[in-house]
């Protein structure tokens, strides 16, 4: 089963994290107002592996004001 995890950054230089299940259409909210470090960490919490991180931060960065989706595959 996978999860997606939606980013978006804020005007404010903070982002909000949504998180969507592949088995519900609704997206649940993760963090609001989450700064750098704090993203990291909620990122992580979420089971992102570092590539996934580094790779989302790295487009975050080339797309300003853009929002990015991260795909997670969980454990069964």
């Amino acid at each position: 089963m996978s999860k997606i995890i939606h980013v978006s950054p804020n005007a404010n230089k903070t982002y909000q994290v949504q998180v969507e299940l592949p088995s519900h259409s609704d997206r649940k909210a993760a963090g609001q107002f989450l700064d750098d470090q704090r993203l990291q960490v909620e990122l992580q919490q979420h089971g992102c592996t570092p590539e996934q991180i580094e790779q989302g931060f790295s487009r975050m960065k080339n797309e300003p004001g853009g929002s990015i989706d991260i795909v997670v595959e969980e454990a069964r």
